[in-house]
């Protein structure tokens, strides 16, 4: 019989159960936010046409009067897309500047710096 240790089992930590409840949170209030933006930008566009160029407007009048209940949510979804992945873009670019650089296990090292133990001198032969 060995008389080694057995090998331990590493599995690799999964994500704690907060940080995935802050990131539904972070989801369902960046969109509802977006969504509500959006849909005061329209509104403000419908009203005082200021916002947004006149086929945008044009082309939600369109939706709204050909499809009623659709129509309606078609273009503020759109435009909350939109927002929403600027706002995301925006977090990432936040976390990543405060966070830094941060390395894991599969990621590829960089070049080795070479050690240079005596001077660079050409010697003449």
């Amino acid at each position: 019989m060995r008389n080694s240790p057995r090998p331990k089992d590493t599995k690799p930590k999964g994500l704690h159960p907060v940080w995935r409840g802050i990131g539904f949170i972070l989801i369902i209030v960046v969109f509802g936010g977006s969504f509500w933006a959006s849909s005061v930008l329209l509104d403000l566009n419908r009203t005082k046409g200021w916002v947004m160029p006149y086929a945008v407007a044009q082309l939600q009048y369109m939706l709204i009067h050909q499809v009623p209940f659709v129509g309606a949510y078609i273009m503020p979804v759109g435009f909350a897309l939109l927002i929403s992945i600027f706002v995301y873009a925006l977090i990432v670019i936040l976390y990543g500047a405060v966070r830094g650089p941060v390395t894991g296990p599969y990621d590829i090292r960089g070049p080795r710096k070479k050690r240079r133990d005596r001077p660079n001198i050409r010697k003449c032969r």
